[in-house]
């Protein structure tokens, strides 16, 4: 792992906030939203409203352990309009994960977000940010995490890929979180040849090295839609940026290096999506993508108690997923 270069700003960490106590639950099963049929059935009626920031009854929380914790990961297309929509931290608070991870923040500051909401999330967590500092307004990572990392690395080992600030890592005593908003093979797939050869050559490299020290959380926007499950209608889509041949390959590959996808381990044939853009109501119509990933090392299998997305949650294009992790089942 790599030091972060001279040019970039030191990350101070808020004091440790102090943690609730929470009583283990009896359950071993998570009941989440809902069986496959109802899930199906809400996207039938495309008069449902979705949820608004004074209902959010719809959202279920999980059901903890006293050693499990939740993480999300949510690209927000642009925070500072994102966190203006109440359900945002209303989603945030009645949910209370983690770990939050966020990209396309599109901050050149996190003093660009209002101070109600940075005030409200960093009473309860430690926030890391990694800025573009190739042009304002694009890109851009951050997390909150509510135990303070061992340590904090930004981008990868290669510094062609690290001005757009799409890579955080957060080493704990037993894992690495590593948060990452994989670049778009663009309009034309004129970025497919450097998201293939370099960025996802190099990314793959990355996160075998951090597997051999300790299990792995591989978060985020990822940009492919795997498999044709993944996409609401793979034929025609061949040479869209996301379902190219190409990139679902390398998916493959990094997958094949001892890593799990895990909401397609707990979930082999359901179609759930993401990403909806924001043409053509394609939300109503479900014309989504699954874009958004939790990647556990095989290690970590036995760990995973729930991967599910939040559908109904659409302030941005995409919606926000959650995994529910028990790191002490890990062997």
């Amino acid at each position: 792992m790599t030091k972060r270069s001279k040019n970039e700003q030191s990350m101070e960490l808020s004091e440790k906030p102090k943690k609730e106590t929470r009583k283990e639950s009896k359950k071993e099963s998570v009941e989440f939203l809902g069986s496959d049929q109802e899930r199906q059935k809400r996207f039938q009626d495309p008069g449902e409203s979705l949820l608004d920031s004074e209902n959010l009854d719809g959202i279920t929380i999980p059901q903890r352990r006293s050693t499990s914790k939740i993480f999300i990961t949510w690209n927000v297309a642009g925070m500072r309009s994102t966190v203006k929509n109440p359900l945002f931290l209303g989603f945030l608070s009645k949910l209370g994960p983690d770990v939050i991870c966020l990209q396309e923040t599109k901050l050149s500051d996190k003093g660009q977000v209002s101070e109600e909401v940075t005030q409200s999330l960093s009473d309860q967590y430690h926030d890391i940010w990694n800025h573009c500092t190739a042009r304002k307004g694009y890109s851009g990572t951050a997390i909150f995490t509510r135990e303070e990392p061992l340590s904090v690395l930004y981008g990868l080992q290669e510094e062609k890929h690290n001005e757009e600030g799409r890579v955080i890592t957060l080493e704990y005593e037993k894992y690495f979180l590593v948060n990452a908003y994989v670049p778009n093979a663009g309009e034309g797939l004129r970025r497919l040849n450097y998201r293939i050869d370099s960025w996802e050559k190099d990314m793959c490299q990355y996160l075998c090295g951090l597997n051999q020290k300790k299990p792995v959380i591989y978060t985020g926007d990822l940009n492919v839609a795997h498999q044709e499950i993944d996409i609401y209608q793979p034929k025609g889509h061949e040479k869209h940026a996301g379902f190219t041949p190409q990139e679902r390959q390398k998916f493959t590959d990094l997958l094949q290096c001892g890593f799990v996808d895990a909401f397609r381990y707990l979930y082999p044939h359901r179609q759930s999506f993401t990403y909806w853009s924001k043409r053509a109501k394609a939300k109503e119509r479900n014309h989504g993508w699954r874009l958004d990933y939790f990647v556990t090392s095989e290690r970590l299998v036995p760990c995973i108690l729930e991967c599910e997305m939040f559908e109904n949650i659409y302030i941005s294009d995409h919606c926000p997923l959650m995994l529910h992790l028990d790191i002490a089942q890990l062997k």
